[in-house]
């Protein structure tokens, strides 16, 4: 198992998310859906225009005015969400912090990370159900596990340098990392969610940048 999920299955998952990507951007432009320009003309229309953009997709501008208790759990779900993948961009690419500071923060971000996710999975049972599908539940659910295996990995004692496996993944070479059960749950999930995210909801963290998908979402619920 632990040769798959370290040799093969990372290719699997690249693959995947690329060809999603390229296909889902591919339908949003083809279907027409208005889109945003990154970096707009020169001109005060324009200008207002994408600071109004990235109000809406940055600080959830249409979320603060419907739901503010829903909009400060999303705060704390993207933004932890955003700080945890940085760490481990940071792991991966060998860049050296103070240990304690980066196992501080890093645990705290990470249970910031599973309270919202499980408060988000008792909402979709409780007062959002009727509008909830099985993907909803199947992708927090998800996620919760993910949280779980990566905390237990943070307590269990184990040190975890995985910038050289990384880097032998990059050169086609993949080295094996030592056999740890929480590193194996934990590479194993986040794969599966890597690989899934083009193709179902989660697709608005990218696609808000792309289009106007996601200030609408919002509004459509």
């Amino acid at each position: 198992m632990m040769d798959f999920v370290f040799t093969s299955l990372p290719y699997i998952t690249f693959t995947a998310f690329i060809s999603g990507l390229i296909w889902r951007i591919w339908r949003f432009f083809r279907a027409g859906v208005p889109s945003y320009p990154l970096f707009p003309m020169a001109s005060q229309d324009n200008f207002q225009k994408f600071k109004s953009y990235l109000t809406q997709v940055l600080l959830f501008a249409p979320l603060f005015k419907n739901d503010r208790k829903l909009w400060g759990l999303s705060w704390m779900f993207h933004l932890s969400l955003f700080l945890i993948v940085a760490g481990h961009f940071r792991m991966f690419l060998g860049i050296r912090i103070d240990e304690r500071l980066a196992f501080t923060l890093g645990s705290f971000f990470g249970l910031v990370f599973l309270i919202s996710v499980v408060i988000l999975l008792f909402r979709r049972f409780g007062e959002v159900r009727v509008v909830s599908t099985l993907e909803d539940y199947v992708i927090l659910i998800l996620l919760v596990f993910i949280a779980l295996s990566g905390l237990a990995m943070r307590f269990s004692g184990n040190h975890y340098d995985l910038s050289a496996y990384a880097s032998s993944l990059i050169t086609l070479s993949p080295q094996i990392p030592e056999y740890d059960i929480f590193l194996l749950i934990h590479a194993f999930l986040a794969q599966l969610l890597i690989a899934y995210l083009p193709y179902g909801k989660l697709f608005h963290s990218i696609g808000a940048f792309v289009t106007s998908y996601y200030p609408l979402r919002w509004q459509n619920g």
